[in-house]
């Protein structure tokens, strides 16, 4: 299966697709597919005003470990409204020991700048209780 037959929705409204990931999960996890469609729907959660941001972030959380990497390059990125908005809104989702790995990379963003960013990496850590791992 590719990528290409993941719903990716089509605008920030788009609430079909998003119910419709559903059918790329199972009891044995994420489809392959959905897993490699990650990096473009992962594009749909970085604005907290859209309707799909929160719904979308929800079922993206679940696939754990894998998206790590695609978290990461988000934070190590120059858009502060971005990564505001995948720390406010996928990352109190994902399960402590995925957040676990990304302490350093949340830190970071912490302690780079006043930001809303920022003030958020750092409120997410002290609530998940991680800010006493580094």
């Amino acid at each position: 299966m590719s990528p290409a037959c993941v719903p990716i929705p089509t605008d920030k409204d788009d609430l079909g697709s998003v119910n419709s990931l559903g059918n790329y999960i199972d009891s044995r996890g994420y489809d392959a597919a959905l897993i490699e469609a990650l990096p473009l729907l992962l594009t749909w959660v970085v604005d907290l005003h859209w309707q799909i941001t929160q719904p979308l972030a929800r079922v993206l959380a679940g696939a754990g470990n894998v998206l790590i990497p695609h978290i990461r390059e988000l934070l190590d990125g120059h858009d502060d409204d971005a990564k505001f908005a995948v720390i406010k809104s996928l990352l109190p989702w994902v399960e402590r020991p995925v957040l676990a790995l990304l302490v350093d990379d949340l830190l970071r963003v912490a302690n780079a700048s006043d930001s809303d960013a920022s003030e958020a990496a750092r409120d997410l850590l002290a609530d998940a209780g991680l800010l006493d791992l580094h």
